[in-house]
Order: C-alpha cells, then sequence, then structure tokens
C-alpha cells in the first residue's frame, strides 16, 4: 500500500501491523534470534516522525499520512505518560510481541488527548509538559 492509499485509520493501522510482520520477518530471515513488534514499530514509528521533523523540504508526499501516525512508543514516553495512567504493559515496550496490545496503547493515547498524536508526542518527548490543555476531559 502506497502512502497516497492510505486515507484512514484503519488503513493506516493495516498498513501499520504489515509492515511490523514484514520488519520481524526480515530480521528471523537474517538470523536474529528475535525481533518484536515493539522493537518494529519503534522503527517504523521513528522514521515517520524524523520524516515530519525534516519536513517537506526533504521527504515530500507524507503530510496525508501525519494525522493517522502512531507515537514511538518507547521508556522516555511511557514515562512522561504516567500521570495520565495510561495502560499497564506486561513487559518491557521493546518485548511488546502482540499487535494488539500495541494497538491498545496507541488507541488510548489517541482517546486520551485533543490534538493530533504526534503533535503531543513532540510536547511529551521535549519534557514541555501539557499543562492539561491537550487532554481531553
Amino acid at each position: 500500500m502506497k502512502n497516497k492509499d492510505i486515507n484512514s485509520q484503519e488503513k493506516f493501522n493495516v498498513w501499520h501491523q504489515n509492515t511490523c510482520l514484514l520488519l520481524i520477518e526480515f530480521y528471523k530471515q537474517n538470523n536474529f534470534k528475535s525481533f518484536h513488534i515493539g522493537q518494529a514499530q519503534k522503527w517504523i514509528n521513528m522514521i515517520l516522525k524524523y520524516i515530519f521533523s525534516y519536513g517537506n523540504k526533504y521527504l515530500c508526499g507524507y503530510d496525508n499520512i501525519y494525522q493517522f501516525c502512531h507515537v514511538p512508543l518507547d521508556k522516555r514516553l511511557i514515562d512522561e505518560l504516567k500521570i495520565y495512567n495510561p495502560p499497564k504493559l506486561k513487559t518491557a515496550w521493546s518485548r511488546i510481541n502482540n499487535y494488539k496490545v500495541y494497538l491498545e496503547y496507541q488507541n488510548w493515547f489517541k482517546q486520551k488527548f485533543i490534538n493530533l498524536p504526534l503533535d503531543v508526542e513532540f510536547k511529551l518527548w521535549l519534557g514541555e509538559g501539557l499543562y492539561n490543555k491537550y487532554e481531553k476531559i
């Protein structure tokens, strides 16, 4: 699926899951002992975050998917979210091996905050705090 074909959250989620599974399969075929959904999502989500950090000048044609992007799930984000009572993970973020568990966290994030997920994540990652102005009440 090309990014121009991604015009809904559902299509993005399907693309994202399939891309995670392809990445995991690549590592498996190249004799890596283990590579998890948690690691794959970080790769994919960080690539998208970098695309939007650099803007259309360098990597154009992705604006249509910004609204559907997931936040890169990692320790820093999880620590910043503690005050919002996020879902508890049964394992480290990098060891998540079930896409449903991963997607439930992403869905919680989208439900919790008013702004687009990457807008909120950029603020959290920079340690700027949200001061409740982004939180849905």
